[in-house]
């Protein structure tokens, strides 16, 4: 049986990703397999789907990663105003190379304005990330930075905002935000998935009764944090436990000016600045007992819900993101911004009652496993990419027509056939046969026998006995053939003569074998042929939807339209097959040229189709 995929039927998801993680060894995420698990949802849905994630780097030795069916390409990237011009060089030498059905850019920025030129100027819908706080004026100034660059990269961004087809957006309040100022009818809230799984496997051994009280941070050293606050709340919280031990986990810029207030604060004894700790980070969350929360803004704080899966409540202020993942007073607290002296009496509390830590701790482990489960999230991530895709793109299983060339032209116009038949015998050529075949309308003479690559014993089914077929028999009707006989069902030229043609299609379906393949062609716009009636002339939408009522899988289908060009189609009425071969060449030279200069697509010729090639596996 052949393991059939329809080509045309794949989707090719593109992401730009500014995460380069993924080129070196021991980084501090898990990044790789998040994006392979983004591939397989894909895989799930279509085996023949692929993602590719062109990594914005300034690292000269990363280089093309290719694992299971999710390609990672270097865009090499030093400066900012360089991502634009190589990010969309970079999906031109894609898309040229493997078409791309949908884009989407981890940031509105850069990456996400090259991704939107891109995707404007070749028809390809970009589905457009926020993954932090985009409204909040203390975010901007972070992410987008300040003075004239900034105010230029913040006007560019919110001009651009509204270009995106899709969003996918990491907080309830962003999402909200977006469709007040009537940016996003239905933005979807989608955070990024956090891996379950290596947490669960060590999260929370039992600890020692006697256990010195300790409060966590982990993440960047950076002014948006508030690392200066943490700092002063755990002074307050030294003043009425002094034993307390404090870890701070991470690295930046703020590094050496916090150790330096540590000590001012008197808590050099206390506070044990972790440093870098490549992902995971299970050993340091399962020794801590409250994760403490200084951010002023967030988009979505993977880190909190990292320490409610391993049972540590969380203390935090009610910023974007973080709100969506504490439940004040069930897996935390929450406090609104400044209360420094409420968070400090908050963890007292909790480092004081063990009773109180645990219950925390098992709720929010139970919440966070409910609403950010990873599976979910995945799923949901990669059905809003093929959502876009397949509003733009409403079948893949129609083929494109092959694009006209000077040597098929040559071919098709020196064949003693009708043009149609050339085009259908040029996609029969070589198909291979292996096993028990039955060509339905065929006989012991055919003309495309020759053509067939066949391994096995054919035979043949028709109501006329002088074609001498295996089986005389009505297509009108019901076969009297066993159900999956045949390995493999050809039926060429012969449904339009049928004028139960549903029935015969159905017949042919149910005779063969599951995972057999089955080639059919059948004529469109072609003068009316009796033998000796002519009933049918189908679109290919009709074939589309007669197929899949029949159990046919659309990965499975291809409808290829058999036309060389406008003019040509035309032409065949009153010309074609045999007559007149240099007016034949003539007009089928004007359809070439006319496809060179780029006034016609072969897409633009779905319309004008001789007829029909359907093929796949049942």
């Amino acid at each position: 049986m052949n393991n059939f995929y329809n080509p045309y039927y794949r989707y090719h998801v593109v992401q730009a990703s500014l995460d380069d993680s993924v080129f070196g060894p021991g980084m501090p995420c898990d990044t790789l397999e998040r994006q392979l698990s983004y591939g397989r949802e894909l895989a799930a849905q279509c085996p023949a789907n692929s993602m590719t994630v062109l990594v914005i780097t300034p690292k000269r030795e990363a280089r093309k990663l290719e694992r299971e069916n999710v390609t990672f390409i270097p865009v090499f990237c030093t400066r900012s105003y360089q991502i634009v011009p190589r990010l969309l060089r970079a999906l031109k030498t894609l898309h040229r190379e493997n078409v791309i059905n949908v884009i989407s850019a981890q940031t509105p920025h850069e990456d996400g304005w090259a991704c939107l030129l891109f995707g404007k100027f070749n028809d390809i819908p970009v589905v457009g990330q926020i993954h932090y706080d985009i409204f909040s004026p203390i975010a901007q100034r972070e992410i987008m930075g300040q003075g004239l660059i900034g105010a230029l990269r913040k006007m560019i961004t919110f001009f651009l905002l509204r270009k995106y087809d899709a969003f996918r957006v990491v907080g309830e309040r962003i999402a909200l935000q977006l469709q007040e100022k009537s940016i996003s009818e239905a933005p979807r809230v989608i955070p990024v998935p956090v891996t379950m799984a290596k947490q669960e496997r060590t999260a929370n051994p039992p600890k020692p009764a006697a256990e010195k009280p300790s409060v966590l941070f982990v993440g960047r050293l950076v002014p948006v944090k508030r690392i200066d606050l943490w700092l002063e709340i755990a002074a307050k919280i030294a003043q009425k436990i002094p034993d307390t031990e404090f870890h701070v986990v991470g690295d930046g810029s703020l590094k050496a000016e916090l150790e330096r207030r540590t000590r001012q604060l008197g808590l050099a004894g206390n506070i044990r600045f972790e440093g870098h700790i490549p992902y995971e980070l299970s050993s340091i969350y399962s020794r801590s007992q409250v994760f403490l929360l200084t951010s002023r803004c967030e988009g979505f704080s993977r880190v909190a819900v990292e320490a409610l899966l391993h049972k540590i409540p969380v203390v935090a202020f009610r910023v974007t993101g973080v709100e969506d993942i504490v439940d004040d007073g069930v897996s935390g607290y929450m406090h609104e911004w400044g209360e420094i002296d409420r968070m400090a009496a908050s963890i007292v509390a909790l480092l004081k009652d063990r009773q109180l830590r645990e219950t925390m701790g098992e709720k929010g482990c139970a919440s966070v496993r409910e609403r950010f489960d990873p599976t979910n999230l995945t799923r949901q991530f990669m059905s809003l990419l093929l959502d876009a895709a397949k509003k733009r793109k409403a079948s893949l299983c129609i083929a494109p027509p092959k694009a006209p060339t000077i040597d098929r032209l040559m071919h098709l116009s020196s064949s003693a056939f009708s043009l149609l038949r050339a085009l259908q015998y040029e996609q029969i050529k070589g198909i291979k046969l292996s096993g028990k075949t039955l060509d339905v309308g065929g006989g012991q003479y055919n003309t495309y026998y020759d053509l067939l690559n066949i391994d096995g014993d054919i035979e043949s089914v028709n109501i006329d006995e002088k074609y001498k077929p295996t089986i005389i028999a009505d297509l009108n009707n019901p076969l009297s053939v066993s159900s999956e006989t045949y390995d493999n069902v050809l039926c060429f030229n012969t449904l339009e003569h049928i004028y139960k043609d549903s029935l015969a299609v159905k017949e042919m379906l149910r005779i063969l074998k599951s995972g057999g393949t089955f080639y059919i062609t059948v004529p469109f716009l072609f003068k009316i042929h009796g033998s000796p009636h002519d009933y049918h002339r189908h679109t290919h939408s009709w074939w589309q939807a007669l197929m899949t009522d029949c159990g046919i899988k659309e990965y499975n289908l291809v409808i290829k339209p058999l036309v060389w060009g406008t003019c040509s189609s035309a032409y065949s009425f009153t010309r074609f097959p045999r007559l007149q071969s240099i007016q034949k060449k003539c007009v089928m030279l004007i359809d070439w040229m006319l496809y060179k200069c780029g006034i016609a697509k072969p897409s633009d010729y779905m319309n004008n189709a001789l007829g029909y090639f359907i093929y796949g596996t049942k």
